[in-house]
């Protein structure tokens, strides 16, 4: 998968998750009580999922620079 097919599914997933959480709101206009531990998992998770993806990244990469220029 390209860059530019990653950023349009995760730019459209935010946007569709947001549009999403804009209609609930809409509809149940109500103070949401949310359980402590859903709101750890919802601030959490991004940076979690992220880090966790740059760092099994960095596993299939070359650390000799020398080898990639010949």
């Amino acid at each position: 998968m390209n860059k530019a097919q990653l950023l349009a599914i995760s730019w459209g997933a935010a946007a569709l998750f947001s549009f999403g959480l804009h209609s609930w709101g809409r509809l149940h206009p109500e103070p949401l009580q949310a359980p402590m531990p859903l709101v750890l998992l919802l601030v959490f998770s991004p940076a979690l999922l992220v880090g966790g993806w740059l760092l099994n990244r960095e596993k299939g990469e070359s650390v000799d620079s020398d080898q990639e220029c010949r």
